[in-house]
């Protein structure tokens, strides 16, 4: 969404007309606005607090100066505006889709038959027509319902800033088939804000948007804005930042215990709200030195924190840049107000803030799980057609694609193109950095298959994006489970870019490198295995496995693997990272990892198992995941032999195991009856006492240290 500004066609005469007609009669079509929700509950208190004829001047005559300036001007900004405000007025926690959609249908539908009843005897036949078609395309996108469309729950923290972030949203994601479903936190106290939030600890957010320093959300910043002393030493205004960011890094603390979501902080460049006048200038100017200080301290304090942070979350905090924002428009025109009443004044901050938003948002929703992104060449990571000459590379599109690459996610080609003319030259990508590639004539459904195949993943954890609209529609039409994203729409970027820093480093392990060194493997044995038994086959990869309790470093990995291993996962079971952390210091639990490599390189933690200790005489294997590339090299057997070590040494007679049948998880469901277990009643039993025979071509050692310093595992 673009800063508001006029259309470059122009805009038809016949509406204002129109808009001049509401304009003289904005206090009737308040009233009529007002009818539809004047009995609904969620409006009584405010109704018995305010009266109708105040609420109506606060919370409904503003949709109607949105309406009118829409009309007047033709910018989206004002329908944007009014229908956002609509979306949100009517939004209730308890409604489900069809509900919502019924409330929105109503309502909208009462308001578009009483603005034609009041302009009908003062309008031109063409003039209401026209107004008519506008209106009901605004209406369009609140009512629209397809399949395909998705809802997102957002938590928003900080001042009525975000409640005009939330305006914008809700008409452009609506647009694009998301309902935007949000939950406002305003108080300004600390300790009252905590515990709202406490509130919403069993509420399953999809993004939480923290915006701790705008305007005067943080107490500690209002002398800032009003009446500061533009001399005030740097020291004293160093312990101002320090004291505000003490209570922005405790709130933040606690929002990262309550949820398992992406939570995105937005910095601060301290701006104030204009209204475009010369008084207001001046203001700025004389405040401006003292509220610079104060955010350059205060952002230097927020990126240490949320660098410390997100070394230890499986998804970090996210920084949404007001700084940048600052920068690149400057604090007063940022600051100006696009509208201005008492319960509402947006300004161009939140306007642009809410593209920022709106990229996270989406990426959260709809690329956060993926695994794969697959790209087209010509036209989207390039410009021209490489195969007729010289091409001009898109840096910006490779750099993010790259950056992605580095945080785990695989890279793929599915282009047209004749394979001996691709080349990276000048590029920032190169061959490598690519796990698959299909590049020929054929249809790309069938190559996005053979891709999926080739890798073992299914193609719902697959993104492709394409620069042509037909590719995109045949690909979405073939394989309706896969993303498809249009390479020439910046919004696909810049989720692309939300995706990325929404993702934790991958400091342990290169998945990109895992997968070529598999695909040497699979090669190499693909090679030799008609001339030589497995055991040699396997025994010349030089397998080694080390088996033992998991360290406090190697959490995270534990649950991501857990999260996102679908095949050999004996309950199909997800995890949160508290939750490994908490069963990882029980003193009834321990946590066991198989490790591996070859003479093709690591693998890294490709096993993990949670046991309990609670049962008087048996070992129970709560849950258990191995990654699908190490299926057959024989370390299952391994694992089960080492857990049987360690019931005999805590005294335990059995080994418990269970499957919980998914739909996904064939691979493991005779793991248990291949290595000596006995079902009984649906749990598997085995004699701790009984080792089962062991691969012969795998090398194993398991530690003989102890279990997190709470048990010797020998």
């Amino acid at each position: 969404m673009e800063t508001a500004r006029p259309e470059t066609a122009p805009h038809p005469f016949q509406l204002l007309a129109v808009a001049k007609a509401l304009s003289d009669r904005r206090d009737e079509v308040s009233r009529h606005f007002f009818e539809p929700i004047a009995d609904w509950e969620k409006w009584t208190p405010q109704i018995e607090a305010l009266g109708v004829e105040r609420l109506i001047e606060l919370e409904v005559k503003p949709q109607v100066d949105y309406l009118i300036n829409y009309l007047r001007t033709g910018d989206p900004v004002w329908s944007h505006l009014y229908l956002g405000h609509q979306i949100e007025q009517l939004g209730w926690p308890a409604d489900d889709r069809q509900a919502m959609l019924a409330r929105r249908r109503s309502v909208l539908s009462h308001h578009r038959e009483r603005l034609l009843q009041v302009l009908a005897p003062v309008a031109s036949a063409g003039s209401l027509e026209l107004f008519d078609r506008r209106l009901e395309a605004i209406h369009d996108i609140a009512l629209q319902n397809k399949d395909s469309d998705m809802d997102a729950h957002i938590l928003m923290i900080g001042d009525c800033y975000l409640a005009e972030v939330a305006y914008f949203l809700v008409a452009e994601l609506a647009a694009r088939g998301v309902n935007l479903r949000v939950e406002h936190v305003q108080s300004k106290n600390p300790a009252e804000l905590r515990d709202e939030l406490r509130k919403f600890a069993e509420t399953k957010f999809d993004l939480i948007c923290y915006s701790p320093y705008t305007y005067e959300f943080a107490v500690g910043l209002r002398e800032l804005y009003s009446n500061p002393n533009p001399l005030q030493s740097r020291t004293k205004l160093r312990k101002l930042a320090e004291s505000v960011h003490r209570q922005t890094q405790t709130t933040l603390r606690l929002l990262c215990e309550l949820f398992e979501t992406t939570i995105c902080v937005q910095n601060t460049s301290n701006i104030r709200r204009n209204d475009g006048s010369s008084q207001g200038y001046v203001k700025d100017l004389v405040t401006r030195r003292p509220r610079r200080i104060v955010a350059n301290e205060i952002n230097a304090l927020l990126y240490k924190l949320l660098s410390e942070m997100s070394r230890a979350m499986p998804r970090p905090p996210v920084t949404v840049d007001e700084a940048a924002l600052a920068e690149q428009f400057g604090e007063f025109f940022l600051g100006r107000k696009v509208y201005s009443a008492q319960n509402h004044h947006p300004t161009v901050l939140a306007q642009e803030m809410s593209v920022k938003y709106r990229s996270l948002i989406l990426s959260s929703k709809q690329l956060f799980t993926k695994k794969v992104v697959l790209i087209d060449l010509d036209d989207t990571v390039w410009k021209g057609t490489i195969g007729e000459g010289a091409v001009e590379h898109y840096m910006d599109r490779q750099r993010v694609l790259g950056d992605l690459r580095w945080k785990g996610v695989l890279l793929g080609i599915v282009s047209k193109n004749d394979p001996q003319k691709v080349h990276w030259r000048g590029g920032l990508l190169e061959p490598k950095d690519f796990v698959a590639q299909q590049i020929n004539w054929e249809p790309k459904p069938i190559n996005i298959r053979r891709i999926a195949s080739e890798l073992n993943l299914h193609l719902k954890d697959f993104v492709f994006i394409d620069d042509r609209a037909d590719q995109r529609e045949i690909v979405k039409l073939s394989i309706p489970e896969i993303e498809v994203l249009d390479a020439v729409d910046e919004t696909t970027w810049e989720m692309l870019r939300g995706w990325e820093r929404s993702l934790p480093e991958q400091r342990e392990t290169d998945r990109t490198q895992i997968y070529h060194e598999r695909e040497k493997r699979e090669s190499f044995l693909k090679n030799d295995g008609e001339s030589v038994d497995q055991a040699a086959l396997f025994g010349s990869l030089g397998l080694t496995a080390s088996l033992r309790p998991a360290t406090r470093k190697e959490l995270p990995r534990v649950a991501e693997l857990i999260n996102r291993t679908n095949q050999f996962n004996t309950g199909g079971s997800r995890v949160t990272l508290p939750q490994i952390s908490a069963l990882w210091q029980a003193s009834e639990h321990s946590i066991l990892v198989a490790e591996m490599r070859d003479k093709f390189g690591e693998m890294g933690v490709i096993s993990a198992m949670i046991v309990d200790f609670d049962e008087d005489n048996a070992l129970a294997i709560r849950a258990w995941v191995l990654s699908c590339r190490v299926f057959g090299y024989g370390v299952e057997a391994s694992m089960l032999n080492y857990v049987r070590r360690v019931a005999r040494h805590l005294k335990r007679e059995a080994v418990h195991g269970r499957i919980v049948e998914t739909a996904h998880n064939q691979p493991c469901r005779q793991v248990y009856a291949a290595n000596g277990f006995v079902n009984h009643g649906g749990v598997w039993i085995a004699d701790s006492g009984i080792a089962q025979p062991e691969a012969t071509w795998l090398k194993v050692t398991s530690s003989h240290g102890n279990t997190q310093g709470k048990r010797s595992v020998s």
